[in-house]
């Protein structure tokens, strides 16, 4: 994966919180008093769809333990995209990514202090199709 795509991801999400990947698969990690059920009804990651050159992704996530909590955004090889942490009771961001030219694979996370939930997403540019762009969930 190219340097220059993080490199560039990184400043666009330093100026809005940015971010795209198109292949998901949620993971949750709840206290051992917690059922996970509970965690994951609480916390929602999206993608919404492309626009123009950027992906955009939808996060929305109840506070219900009302405690700082991280929105994380990963690279392939778990290189930190963009990193910050929130206080909201009821969270909702819209979060852009600019397009790659080449296959990505990048996961968000929300976590706090006992917990979090990832979506993994998998992005691959396609000429072929309407979006130019095919996007996955793991």
């Amino acid at each position: 994966m190219s340097r220059q795509y993080f490199s560039a991801v990184r400043i666009c999400l330093s100026g809005i919180i940015s971010l795209a990947t198109i292949v998901g698969s949620a993971e949750v990690q709840a206290k051992a008093t917690e059922p996970v059920e509970a965690i994951a009804k609480t916390t929602s990651i999206k993608f919404v769809g492309p626009d123009k050159n950027l992906l955009i992704f939808s996060i929305e996530h109840a506070n219900i333990y009302n405690e700082k909590f991280a929105v994380e955004v990963r690279g392939e090889d778990d290189q930190v995209l963009y990193s910050h942490l929130y206080t909201a009771k009821n969270f909702s961001r819209k979060l852009y990514l600019l397009k790659p030219d080449e296959s990505v694979v990048v996961s968000i996370y929300i976590r706090s202090k006992n917990t979090w939930v990832r979506e993994t997403f998998e992005i691959n540019p396609v000429a072929e199709y309407n979006d130019g762009l095919i996007v996955k969930r793991d």
